[in-house]
């Protein structure tokens, strides 16, 4: 019983903390929901406590019985032990989405010298006992609930209280950044005027720029969102992820899976320096069952099948859905769908970037530095649906020339129907109306981190996960091919204080650098095993870019893989074990297919017939033995089929 009930009190103290985690990202819920929240995390924990300490007490009572122990005093070794055990306890379940094999790592130590301390207790009080006169025996009265027996776990759970809000709320290193990641889905570089676009669509990118370091020739690692955003946040190759093909057969391919590799996030690495980390997103690949939220202690993506308010739930790792099926977790989350007055307002699309910068905005109001935001716009991505329309295309396309429903972009992603030349410009136009749309409520949102007096303290990031094909090369969208109209991706990267402001970076750099180079501004170590370089050594003499871009994982058609430098690109087709070369020198646009010449690029050639072999054992070993997501649900298949998926 005494276990049992040191096990609750552990147990209520990490739901106090991780409550105050919850706390943090709920700042607009209603007073009723939140105390709701507070109960049910409180109460869960406790009552896991109480269970495995129970567990634990009657086993070391059966062990103290077996050696045949006269407990004197009252309170026995095992027991001490146990009380100790709730530090390392409460640190564990403080750090839930951590793997097992990183739990056990970081706190074996821990547990260790809980147990010491354990046990030196019990022989302090020991030797105490020993040195007193002995009284004259006393009927027992209360037996496990006498007072000492009561009072003996305070330090042992003031202890884990207080390393329990370190874990929870660690101290970032003096100094830190403020970190704001904005990400343009399908966002071509050639749209914004700082990459040389003379239509004015992106003012606010464009004086950015001039407080930022433009990298010329920026590159993702994968040509469609979930594997492209994965490689970027941990700096890992997309088959190193945990995405599987679940489909070859068909045109589109489906995946299973997700962000399920052990490698930490960025998110993830940043939440455990101390920062205050949110994500506020409108991509259904994004989803918190795929494993994107790691991290993030808020976590707001509208097309979650959790909820566009799940960040608000106490953050209880796996137990999380199971509590979201549950009857009272139903209700909660029917609560926290509850969006602020501002969505509601007409023609306010829950995908459009005023959403997202208002909401974003409202959250930093209430943060203090440090904090890591990341955005990820959908206003680039089918169907262009901007709210706000250029003047000049309503003049030039007074009856539009097409219809933009989801199955036309559909149909014409999959190239089942035909467009004419204007409908094709008409697609360019609202293409061009969403980035300048975007563009806009950035500007919007840095006006804000200038307001908060944040502005010059913040890194400030720019991208997008990968381009757009209108036609360059006979196809449209994204997904299905190694193009550099695909592959390539603008990124403005605004350093602490504008410092090499203005600077231009010409040689080739890729996304899954991005992951060191924030670790290396914020003076935080990267993770083992990340493959990307810090671009903090492209700003002065030295390298002249950061390595060679592998890229894989198309989404439709055949499994394409890339091998990019700065003076050739290859391309290499599985299926058909085809080639294509191109000299990028001589032929930016890749046009000219020069795999006829086997001298041309000869050794890159080699080297990505070794990188395609790995990465097809790395992708069937996920496919065979790696975690899977669950089913979508119906919301989530209807919303991905909106944006020209066909959902699993």
């Amino acid at each position: 019983m005494t276990a049992a009930v040191a096990g609750m009190f552990a147990g209520a103290i990490v739901g106090v903390v991780e409550a105050v985690g919850a706390l943090a990202a709920a700042h607009n819920l209603r007073g009723s929901i939140l105390v709701l929240l507070w109960v049910i995390t409180v109460g869960l924990y406790a009552a896991i406590g109480w269970g495995a300490f129970g567990v634990l007490g009657v086993a070391a009572g059966a062990g103290v019985r077996m050696l045949g122990r006269r407990e004197e005093p009252d309170v026995s070794l095992a027991y001490y032990i146990i009380g100790a055990m709730a530090v390392p306890a409460a640190l564990i379940l403080g750090r839930p989405e951590e793997s097992p094999e990183v739990r056990v790592f970081l706190y074996l130590r821990a547990a260790v010298i809980c147990v010491a301390v354990g046990a030196a207790a019990w022989l302090a009080l020991r030797l105490v006992h020993r040195r007193r006169p002995t009284p004259p025996p006393a009927p027992r009265r209360g037996g496990a609930w006498q007072p000492v027996l009561l009072l003996w776990p305070v330090p042992f759970l003031a202890a884990a209280a207080w390393l329990g809000v370190r874990v929870a709320f660690p101290a970032a290193p003096r100094g830190a950044p403020n970190i704001l990641i904005v990400t343009v889905d399908a966002l071509r570089a050639d749209r914004l005027g700082c990459y040389g676009n003379k239509l004015g669509l992106t003012p606010e990118l464009d004086r950015f720029a001039r407080d930022a370091v433009v990298f010329e020739h920026a590159f993702s690692s994968a040509p469609w969102t979930e594997s492209s955003v994965g490689s970027m946040y941990t700096s890992l190759l997309p088959s190193e992820l945990g995405l599987a093909p679940q489909d070859r057969g068909g045109y589109e391919i489906h995946y299973k899976g997700g962000l399920f590799t052990p490698q930490p996030t960025l998110a993830e690495v940043l939440r455990g320096a101390g920062y205050m980390t949110a994500a506020e997103l409108a991509n259904p690949q994004l989803r918190r069952d795929r494993g994107f939220a790691r991290g993030f202690i808020r976590f707001c993506n509208s097309d979650d099948f959790f909820g566009t308010k799940a960040s608000a739930l106490p953050r209880l790792g796996r137990y999380e859905q199971w509590f979201m099926r549950t009857s009272v977790g139903e209700r909660v989350g029917a609560a926290l769908r509850r969006e602020p007055h501002y969505y509601a307002r007409p023609k306010l699309a829950k995908s459009d970037a005023e959403r997202l910068a208002r909401d974003a905005a409202a959250w930093l109001d209430q943060r203090q530095p440090p904090f890591f935001l990341w955005m990820h716009l959908m206003d680039t991505h089918v169907p262009y649906n901007s709210p706000q329309r250029s003047p000049w295309v309503a003049a030039v396309f007074p009856h539009p020339p097409l219809k933009g429903i989801e199955q036309f972009y559909k149909d014409l992603i999959l190239r089942r129907v035909s467009i004419s030349d204007d409908g094709k410009r008409r697609l360019e136009a609202l293409y061009d109306d969403g980035a300048h749309h975007a563009d806009r409520w950035f500007g919007w949102l840095l006006a804000q981190l200038r307001e908060l007096k944040t502005y010059e303290d913040t890194m400030i990031i720019v991208s997008a996960d990968h381009g757009e094909e209108f036609w360059d090369h006979g196809g449209y969208e994204h997904g299905h091919s190694m193009y550099d109209e695909v592959l390539r991706v603008p990124l403005l990267i605004k350093f602490p204080h504008s410092e090499h402001a203005g600077a231009r970076v010409l040689g080739q750099v890729r996304l899954l650098d991005l992951m060191p180079t924030i670790l290396d501004v914020a003076r935080i170590p990267s993770p083992p095993g990340a493959l990307g370089v810090s671009l903090m050594g492209l700003l002065g003499a030295g390298r002249r870019d950061s390595g060679e871009l592998f890229a894989e994982a198309a989404l439709y058609g055949e499994e394409l893989k890339a091998l990019r430098t700065s003076e050739y690109k290859v391309i290499f087709h599985p299926r058909s074990r085809a080639m294509e070369v191109y000299d990028l020198r001589a032929d930016p646009k890749e046009q000219h297919n020069l795999a006829a010449d086997p001298e041309v690029a000869a050794d890159l050639r080699e080297r990505l017939l070794r990188l395609a072999r790995d990465s097809e054992r790395r992708t069937a070993w996920w496919a065979r033995f790696g975690e899977k997501a669950p089913p979508l649900d119906q919301r989530s298949l209807e919303r991905l089929r909106s944006i020209g998926y066909t959902a699993e």
